[in-house]
């Protein structure tokens, strides 16, 4: 009899066991599909909210070349450019904060000599700092610090530690950046004279979401997703990101310290694209995208610079275009209807025409996975929108006709 309750009380828990198993399936599977079409709805995201900011800087390119350098209309177009820039920052953070947190984002490490890109980081922040009446001091930027980084990644550390710094200084107030280098690293700070973190967020001011207090006038935004953002970079190249006290006491310094070297990287100098442009080699260019304003700013800017171009507005044109023109350059978008950017490229592959032609993918969608897709179907490199016009234009400078190596 008691052999009999225990084979039964067996069989009951096998059974809540097996229930309990399927139920935990079924929520993985749904828990799965949720993930998928999140993911899917954040591609979109990006793609739809920054395909409008990529013929702003085009245009305002565009707009700044033909009005006199010290004009009003200059000032205002380097307003619109650094602007566009900070939104472009602000989509990352926003678009990138999951999958950067958890670690599930690539750097493409290069030679980078860092003061370099502290002082492109400091030219951003220098509206918003004059805006709010504050000054921003910096030292050891004269120095050489070479770094194998990821340049831009590495300034969207930077621009967030300084819109944190300018955020939280008081009007009036100062904000100081400093690189020193000593023994094999650089530590570069960043510092204000603002309240600084209360003691009670220190140990969680590089979580997620979590944000110091602020007052009800400010009108500078904040997700508190930058400091998460940056420490995962920082600690992706190997370096870290602290914070620590000011000498005035507050928890008010943040401090990235980076494996570097005292050489100066290998790269090539800045081009003057002014004196640049009569020796510009006229190229061949198609430009490829359903949306008419990108692609009426891009053929603007890219006549100016001596180019022949033409357009398309969707694949098979494209496809008919290429045939008879034979571009030696080639920007196309992703999301277009019928014939997507990645069926596109395979084609021109297959075309005499363009085979050897170097095709770059211009998009909204930039995601590791996106960018292998690009990789695979047969373009060059892949730029995500809004894409500054010097490295569309030192692109093109790169062009060359030789075969493309598979």
């Amino acid at each position: 009899m008691q052999s009999d309750s225990l084979a039964a009380a067996r069989r009951e828990l096998e059974r809540a066991n097996a229930e309990l198993e399927a139920r935990v399936e079924a929520r993985t599977r749904d828990l799965e599909v949720l993930l998928g079409e999140r993911d899917e709805f954040l591609s979109m995201l990006s793609h739809e909210l920054r395909n409008p900011l990529a013929p702003i800087e085009s245009a305002i390119e565009v707009i700044r070349r033909t009005v006199p350098e010290h004009s009003p209309a200059a000032a205002a177009s380097h307003i619109v450019t650094r602007q566009v820039r900070n939104l472009s920052v602000i989509l990352n953070d926003l678009l990138d904060a999951d999958r950067t947190v958890r670690g599930m984002f690539s750097i493409d490490p290069v030679p980078v000599e860092l003061a370099a890109v502290i002082k492109d980081a400091v030219d951003v922040i220098g509206p918003a700092v004059a805006q709010n009446g504050q000054t921003l001091a910096t030292d050891g930027l004269d120095r050489f610090a070479t770094i194998a980084g990821d340049r831009v990644r590495l300034n969207q550390v930077l621009i967030n530690l300084l819109n944190n710094a300018t955020t939280y200084a008081p009007r009036g107030g100062h904000i100081y950046v400093s690189m020193a280098v000593a023994e094999g690293e650089v530590r570069v700070c960043v510092s204000d004279d603002g309240p600084g973190v209360p003691e009670a967020l220190r140990d969680r001011i590089f979580s997620l979401f979590v944000q110091g207090p602020r007052d009800l006038d400010r009108s500078q935004g904040g997700f508190g997703i930058g400091l998460a953002v940056a420490r995962q970079i920082v600690e992706r190249h190997g370096g870290s990101l602290t914070l620590e006290r000011a000498q005035s006491g507050r928890w008010s310094r943040f401090v990235m310290t980076l494996a570097c070297t005292l050489d100066a990287p290998a790269v090539w100098p800045a081009i003057n694209r002014a004196a640049a442009r009569s020796q510009t080699v006229s190229r061949r260019i198609l430009v490829v995208d359903d949306e008419p304003d990108v692609v009426s700013a891009l053929l603007s800017l890219l006549e100016m610079e001596g180019h022949e171009v033409r357009a398309a507005y969707d694949g098979e044109t494209a496809l008919e275009i290429a045939k008879t023109f034979e571009p030696e350059v080639v920007f196309a978008d992703i999301g277009m209807p019928r014939i997507d950017g990645y069926e596109l490229a395979r084609r021109l592959r297959n075309l005499r025409a363009t085979a050897s032609s170097m095709i770059v993918a211009v998009s909204g969608y930039g995601t590791k996975a996106e960018r292998e897709r690009s990789d695979q179907a047969g373009f060059d490199a892949h730029l995500v929108k809004p894409v500054a016009p010097p490295a569309l234009l030192c692109l093109i400078d790169k062009a060359s006709g030789e075969e493309r190596a598979d």
